[in-house]
């Protein structure tokens, strides 16, 4: 049985599958797509995600694709397609993807967990904690606010990256690169008041926490803050063996893409990899209400021109183009498409990663499945 009509409800789904107790399991143990066979939640999201999905690489659609829905009662995971082009296997809630530039939203938690543990204030100048002399605007100093609202003034790299390769620009780009950029790069404007994306400014944010933590890298810090907190296992920048092996191949223009690579002091804008269900258990975190350090993530902090009613918090978007406020993050990387969206009032997130370039239509999808997730009584 397979259903292609956008109508039908998650709640009709799930009245359908009523019979089979492992429909929906209550959390922490994660769903992947063969937890249930045939069932009807799992052919619902199926039929809200199938234009997005071509497993023999079409332009916009994903090869492999896993959605993953929670609410504070339940979660599901699925996966869709193939994990590699033309293949047979969908991948599952332990395949590993770029996370890409949702890394950020990780960084973004770093700082409130750097103002909790009383290391960093958000008002800071980010030059009290630079080696280099970060030039100024008109002697306003960029604070590690600006750098986590896209406000700083800074560009999106930095010009002196060094790897010819445009797919991978910051790879190999070290700490003296960087150094060498902030002493001689003067901004045009003055930090705080324009929204210019920046993979700099979320690398630099992230190289400062990670200073001031007094751990030798980002990954560090991320097993510390978060990993642990969460009890995290399949997070992390540099994979292990095993990882490896869990970890799909990218597809750029139905083309196999190289492996994604940053330098260390810009990892914070793009460099870990994890898997569904691990972004659905830190998303958790968000809409359970239980974590302080969430709390400050998702605070309006800044104007944003991305959406209706739109601000973000700590690197993290948030519009209102209805009645609901929803956050979300998207990101790209060669190869790999990524997505979360989540809402407090109803609880509810969904994150979808893709194994391919340019998959579109991921954040409509997300906003739809949160919809779905309204009328399911198993969600609530």
């Amino acid at each position: 049985m397979k259903l292609h009509c956008s109508r039908v409800s998650l709640l009709l789904a799930l009245s359908l599958a009523a019979a089979c107790s492992s429909g929906v399991e209550e959390m922490p143990a994660p769903m992947g797509p063969d937890a249930v066979p045939g069932s009807e939640v799992h052919l619902v999201l199926e039929d809200l995600t199938h234009e997005l999905v071509d497993s023999s690489g079409s332009p916009g659609k994903a090869i492999g694709l896993v959605v993953g829905v929670a609410t504070p009662n339940a979660r599901y995971i699925a996966g869709f397609g193939s994990t590699e082009k033309n293949g047979a296997t969908a991948p599952d809630q332990h395949s590993i993807f770029d996370l890409a530039s949702l890394s950020k939203v990780y960084t973004g938690y770093l700082l409130a967990r750097g103002i909790l543990n009383n290391e960093v204030q958000l008002n800071d100048a980010a030059n009290d904690y630079l080696q280099a002399n970060l030039q100024s605007f008109d002697e306003q100093p960029i604070t590690l606010l600006d750098l986590a609202t896209h406000t700083s003034a800074l560009p999106n790299y930095p010009d002196n990256l060094t790897n010819p390769n445009r797919v991978n620009p910051a790879a190999g780009y070290t700490l003296d690169l960087l150094n060498a950029f902030l002493e001689s790069y003067l901004p045009l404007g003055p930090p705080g008041v324009r929204y210019q994306y920046s993979n700099l400014g979320s690398g630099l944010l992230a190289h400062i926490l990670v200073s001031q933590a007094g751990e030798p890298d980002f990954q560090a810090l991320i097993d510390r803050e978060i990993n642990q907190a969460y009890d995290l296992v399949d997070t992390f920048v540099y994979p292990s063996q095993a990882q490896q092996a869990r970890k799909l191949q990218g597809y750029s223009e139905g083309l196999p893409a190289p492996a994604l690579e940053i330098g260390q002091p810009l990892q914070g804008g793009g460099a870990l990899r994890s898997t569904a269900a691990e972004v659905l258990s830190f998303l958790e975190g968000a809409i359970s209400g239980d974590d302080p350090a969430w709390t400050q993530v998702i605070k309006a902090q800044r104007p944003s021109p991305n959406g209706v009613n739109a601000f973000t918090g700590f690197l993290l978007n948030m519009e209102t183009p209805e009645s609901v406020l929803v956050y979300s993050k998207n990101g790209g990387a060669p190869g790999f498409s990524t997505q979360i969206v989540f809402t407090l009032d109803p609880p509810a997130a969904v994150v979808l990663l893709s194994n391919t370039s340019g998959t579109k239509g991921l954040y409509n999808a997300g906003k739809q499945i949160l919809r779905e997730m309204q009328s399911v009584p198993q969600f609530r």
